[in-house]
């Protein structure tokens, strides 16, 4: 009896946080790959890139000296700065959890358009 009771209040509230969006599924979002190369930003100066929210901003290190800095995000979202320019850096994973745009450069490379402008609806 005690066992049935346990189960069924489980039961009751997995679903309740299925139903308020608080259950622990896997994110649905995709990852967006961003590739760092002479200098640009998927080989193109001013780049600009569309996702959703839930998605997540993968920065890949090809070649060159680069690092990653945000110049806008949306308000209450945390800028990004990877460090001081680098060869070789583990990819950057950036979650993009509200809508609006995201602004990222190279400080190296920003004069020479090495910048992106990712939209996120």
């Amino acid at each position: 009896m005690r066992r049935t009771l346990v189960t069924a209040i489980a039961v009751v509230v997995l679903g309740s946080m299925t139903m308020a969006g608080i259950a622990t599924a896997k994110s649905t979002g995709k990852i967006v790959t961003v590739t760092l190369a002479g200098v640009t930003f998927n080989g193109k100066a001013n780049s600009t890139a569309k996702a959703k929210v839930g998605d997540k901003l993968k920065f890949v290190w090809k070649n060159g000296f680069h690092n990653v800095v945000s110049s806008a995000v949306p308000k209450g979202i945390k800028k990004v700065n990877s460090g001081a320019p680098t060869a070789k850096h583990a990819p950057l994973l950036v979650s993009l959890t509200k809508k609006g745009t995201y602004s990222f450069f190279c400080v190296p490379h920003a004069a020479l358009g090495m910048k992106i402008k990712v939209t996120v609806s």
